[in-house]
């Protein structure tokens, strides 16, 4: 399956012009559990649906109090506060809550999605979060250093524009295939790149888990991987945290999501099959299918 995930471009991002005709809708879901060992679960998501809307404060003529358009696009984040560090839960929930704040701000200034460049807000939308971890690590000395991961598909019309920052995976199921899309930001990753490790060793190294690239953390600026592709009917995404990649293989990650079961029942088996293989890590997964609008 060839699916183009280049990486897109900063200087000149593709613009966004979609028509309804042209979009899917999606069904979405997610399921999260703090893992046999944890007694905090560090992590956090999010589902939402940007719609265009007016509120009606007042008129002269009978009006509704609010009318709603069509859904123009999908927003899905994953965040894995940063094991080790200082406030992890907080960093992940305030990373989360930064991006979807700064999206509806932005477009409230822009206009409508397909107006703006997706991929500009999705990375804009990335160093707005670091800057408030950041900063709010700096604030009390408890803190200092937290972080988190990230990793968010912004959905317009058919086009997915993914962000990618740490270790949290992102995967897509078509045609009975299962493709991978984020790489890991981490030293044993970055040492797999380098042909310094094979996949095994990668995979069993004790830095497998050490982030290079997050939110917030000690030093501040974050350089997310953002891509785009066009999604198509029958595709299913998965965003899930390293408590069930470490764990379940890509082949049962590839089984469980082909079974035709509601999102809500698929990210809840996924995280039910990460406790069955012990996962002492938090785990959340986010399932994400594509249907004809």
């Amino acid at each position: 399956m060839n699916i183009d995930t280049s990486p897109v471009s900063q200087k000149r991002p593709a613009l966004v012009s979609i028509s309804v005709q042209e979009a899917l809708q999606t069904r979405a879901s997610a399921s999260t559990h703090p893992g046999n060992t944890r007694p905090v679960n560090e992590d956090h998501f999010l589902i939402a649906n940007i719609r265009s809307a007016i509120q009606v404060v007042q008129a002269s003529v009978r009006a509704n109090e609010h009318y709603f358009g069509h859904d123009c696009a999908s927003l899905f984040v994953v965040a894995d506060g940063m094991g080790g560090h200082a406030g992890g839960e907080r960093a992940s929930a305030l990373a989360v809550v930064s991006m979807e704040t700064f999206i509806l701000q932005s477009l409230s200034e822009l206009g409508p999605m397909r107006e703006t460049c997706a991929a500009s807000l999705l990375s804009a939308s990335f160093r707005c979060a670091d800057s408030a971890v950041f900063d709010a690590g700096r604030e009390r000395i408890s803190l200092t250093g937290m972080g988190t991961t990230m990793t968010a598909a912004l959905v317009v019309g058919n086009e997915v524009f993914l962000g990618h920052a740490g270790d949290s995976r992102a995967y897509l199921l078509r045609a009975g295939k299962l493709v991978r899309l984020t790489s890991d930001h981490t030293i044993a990753s970055e040492l797999l790149g380098k042909g310094i490790l094979n996949t095994e060793e990668a995979e069993e190294h004790p830095l497998r888990n050490v982030v290079t690239n997050a939110i917030g953390g000690t030093v501040r600026g974050v350089t997310p991987d953002i891509r785009r592709f066009p999604a198509r009917v029958g595709d299913k995404l998965l965003i899930c945290t390293d408590g069930l990649s470490d764990v379940v293989s890509d082949e049962d990650l590839m089984r469980t999501l082909s079974e035709p079961n509601e999102p809500s029942l698929t990210s809840s088996r996924l995280v039910q099959a990460a406790l069955d293989a012990g996962s002492k890590d938090n785990i959340t997964a986010l399932v994400v299918e594509f249907e004809a609008a």
